[in-house]
């Protein structure tokens, strides 16, 4: 497919004095100085008194050796693995994990299926859009290079705002209404729109026609993030921001088995997963048929999903091109939501109490803040009245 595209001194001060026939044996001080100050202690000058009657032959008298202290060696401290924030899975390079992270707007029309490149992704978002299909929203971060182009790219919604305030990550998309553009502009979300910018890390290719036919070169885009013309957006978008906890080691509680997950978000639009325990991995269904990645001809997989139920408002006022009513989803709040991890689900809440806050989420159950062990999460964002069932 084509594409164009940073190491004690030891001051031992030997006194030694001698007088004809007399042998008087001063032992001076020694000082050994280690520790943070800038100059060692001074030694104290020793003074030598003579013996008033000295013996001819002294018979030396052997001097207990003092007990030495031992010496400790500090154990050795593991340095922490530095992981991604996107999924908390470890680094080939800790430098990595201070990259910018890039967000790109791909389309789940089934026109345009299979995606390409999802499954290189570090974390995917999905959400609904107009005609209660759903689009996504797929970060790369953590991969050195991505090697391959992404796609179809599509146009930009109201939940990438949200999306940039709490992960920070700069935006590519192909298009995007004017009200959702002044949105964006508005709160300041650093994006990079190939409709109308002409970088030519966005090209057309593939046998479908407009507008399924958008692709990006990942690898092409960064550069221009890290030494180009784009490091002012960059620097805008700052730090990235690590949207769930994860741990290695962490040791989840017991759950309910699960071993497929349905959504269906409208009548006609339904979507799921299926558990492969060999792999440990969800699998992705549309529409009960097996979903695949077009670049690895593999099914598109996550280790977790995480379906968030939020509120949803659809805009009459607003109409894309087909005619369909825009939506707009509320994730500043709290809210329910389902966990599936390991084969099992967990019933959770979330919390983003302000725009500027990351997403926390606890179990419902306890209360007790989720850990995530370490790889790809599906985040799942779904209109409340959304049908989620569980297999």
């Amino acid at each position: 497919m084509p594409g164009s595209m940073q190491s004690p001194r030891s001051r031992r001060p030997i006194l030694a004095g001698a007088a004809l026939l007399i042998l008087a044996v001063v032992i001076g001080i020694g000082a050994v100085v280690v520790g943070t100050s800038p100059q060692p202690s001074p030694s104290q000058s020793p003074s030598a008194s003579p013996s008033a009657s000295p013996t001819p032959s002294p018979t030396p008298t052997e001097s207990p050796s003092p007990s030495a202290s031992p010496t400790t060696s500090p154990s050795p401290t593991a340095s922490p693995v530095a992981t991604c924030p996107m999924n908390g899975e470890p680094l080939s390079d800790p430098a990595l994990a201070d990259r910018t992270a890039m967000l790109v707007v791909i389309e789940n029309n089934p026109e345009a299926r299979p995606p390409s490149g999802l499954n290189l992704a570090d974390l995917v978002i999905e959400a609904p859009v107009e005609g209660d299909t759903t689009r996504f929203s797929a970060i790369f971060m953590c991969r050195e290079t991505i090697g391959d182009a992404i796609g179809t790219v599509r146009s930009l919604r109201y939940f990438n705002v949200d999306h940039f305030q709490q992960l920070r990550a700069v935006t590519f998309n192909f298009g995007g209404g004017g009200s959702v553009v002044r949105r964006l502009r508005d709160n300041g979300v650093p994006f990079v729109n190939g409709l109308t910018s002409g970088w030519p890390f966005f090209f057309r290719a593939g046998p479908l026609a407009a507008p399924h036919n958008v692709f990006l070169d990942v690898d092409a885009a960064r550069a221009e993030l890290e030494t180009g013309r784009l490091a002012e957006l960059a620097e805008t978008a700052g730090q990235a921001r690590a949207p769930f906890v994860f741990d290695p080691a962490v040791s989840l509680p017991e759950g309910r088995a699960v071993t497929s997950i349905g959504i269906q978000t409208a009548s006609f639009w339904r979507f799921g997963w299926e558990w492969d325990g060999d792999a440990e991995m969800w699998l992705r269904t549309d529409s009960g048929a097996p979903n695949f990645d077009r670049l690895s001809g593999e099914r598109l997989q996550a280790r977790t999903v995480m379906v968030q139920v939020v509120e949803q408002k659809v805009l009459p006022g607003e109409l894309d091109p087909g005619g369909y009513p825009r939506r707009q989803q509320f994730l500043v709040g709290e809210g329910s939501g389902v966990l599936f991890v390991g084969g099992q689900a967990y019933d959770v809440r979330w919390s983003r109490p302000a725009a500027d806050d990351v997403t926390t989420w606890t179990y419902e159950a306890s209360g007790e803040p989720v850990v995530l062990p370490p790889g790809r999460v599906w985040w799942e964002i779904v209109p409340v009245g959304s049908s989620i069932t569980e297999g």
